[in-house]
């Protein structure tokens, strides 16, 4: 039971609970018989029913499936594939030196280790830490609360899980020294220049085909913050400044909207309107009066912390805004113009016409460093998984299948 955290990290990609393997569900695998039961040998090392059954059981219940369901299979034979993975990554990293670390990453397991731990104490002695501080209490008393349940069943919980503090360190240790190693073999790993111009134009042309196929798609890209490649042309780029109502309501509204009750959200929403009417009044009559120019008004007053630079690209039959800002957008005659206020749901907007999008591929110079990053990392994971596929392969590795 000494290597919780490594695996659940692996299989998860999250730090779960830190004495998780205590905690059986009802649909756990059978409990071993003995640590004579073997699932595998690793260089005539041997992984233990008690080892697999550990990762396993913390798996399985974690996801809520059956050890006795076909879905299972896959997670069976995983957890021994990463075990034997981790043996031989143990042993050749240790062989290598990169198991001697540094104090700085040292430092980095240590403070892992205890954030992690720190994590299953809230969560697992949540009762006992609240009834400590009671209903009125700092920041600082529930720190302080939370490292003295910590001090008090760190043994406890060791014991639990049949580990020394410093065997748990090692768990944290292995992946920093992974990473090392993995640094240091992958990084001759890189795209050579035609590579990434290569990749430049396969994207641009895959972009070109989805986004005049359909605008949207570039809209969406652009307000998720995707990587584009291509511009369609003939989208309107709208400023906005954006006088929301209050988050509380506007949830109420969305909600009700899911549901059907379009009505009920009308007047909800109408009620919210009337509450910032004023501000937003008061906010278009300064541009309107030149007191403030449009990107000052931005600058001052947009609730809109995600507007993009050079404003939303909003095509003409577009499903990505609400119908009334796409409406609003599209009665601007002339690049320059500014809207009255525009209701919708999330409250008054003060819409901008700021251009038109022009279309054409993005220039190769704004996009090649991130494309070069990507096929680099794409390229030194190939060449780690090459690596540690050869360091297995040159292991004695027997699998009792039998046994799991």
């Amino acid at each position: 039971m000494k290597k919780i955290i490594t695996v659940i990290c692996l299989l998860l990609a999250a730090a779960l609970a830190f004495g998780g393997c205590s905690q059986k569900g009802s649909d756990a695998p059978a409990e071993s018989s003995g640590a004579e039961v073997i699932v595998a040998k690793v260089n005539g090392e041997a992984i233990t029913y008690d080892e697999y059954y550990t990762f396993l059981s913390q798996i399985l219940d974690y996801i809520g499936i059956s050890a006795d369901s076909s879905d299972a299979d896959f997670y069976k034979e995983d957890v021994v594939s990463r075990l034997v993975y981790e043996k031989v990554l143990k042993k050749k990293l240790t062989e290598e030196g990169y198991m001697n670390l540094t104090a700085e990453q040292n430092a980095r397991a240590e403070q892992e280790a205890t954030e992690s731990f720190k994590a299953y104490i809230e969560s697992s002695y949540f009762d006992e830490i609240q009834d400590m501080l009671g209903n009125d209490y700092t920041d600082a008393q529930y720190d302080a609360a939370v490292e003295k349940v910590m001090q008090e069943h760190l043994q406890e919980e060791l014991d639990k899980a049949g580990m020394t503090w410093e065997e748990l360190l090692d768990n944290y240790r292995l992946p920093i020294a992974e990473e090392a190693a993995r640094a240091e073999l992958t990084a001759d790993a890189v795209p050579t220049e035609d590579e990434v111009k290569k990749s430049y134009d396969e994207n641009v042309t895959a972009d070109k085909v989805d986004m005049e196929e359909d605008p949207t798609v570039y809209e969406s890209a652009v307000m998720d913050g995707a990587t584009i490649y291509y511009v369609p042309g003939g989208l309107r780029l709208i400023k906005h400044v954006l006088i929301k109502i209050d988050q509380e309501t506007s949830d109420a509204v969305a909600l009700l909207r899911d549901n059907g009750f379009d009505a009920q959200a009308d007047l909800l929403l109408e009620s919210a309107l009337a509450d910032i009417q004023a501000k937003a009044d008061e906010v278009l009559a300064k541009i309107q009066s030149g007191e403030m120019t449009f990107d000052e008004a931005v600058a001052q007053y947009n609730e809109d912390p995600g507007m993009p630079e050079g404003g939303y690209p909003v095509s003409k039959d577009s499903a990505s805004y609400m119908e009334a800002f796409v409406t609003g957008a599209y009665a601007l005659a002339n690049v320059g113009d500014i809207s009255g206020l525009v209701a919708t749901d999330y409250g008054y907007h003060i819409l901008l016409y700021a251009g038109d999008t022009v279309a054409g591929p993005v220039p190769y110079e704004n996009v090649k460093d991130e494309i070069y990053e990507t096929l680099k990392a794409t390229l030194q994971s190939e060449r780690w998984n090459e690596i540690t596929d050869e360091w297995v392969a040159q292991s004695e590795v027997e699998f009792y299948p039998e046994n799991y």
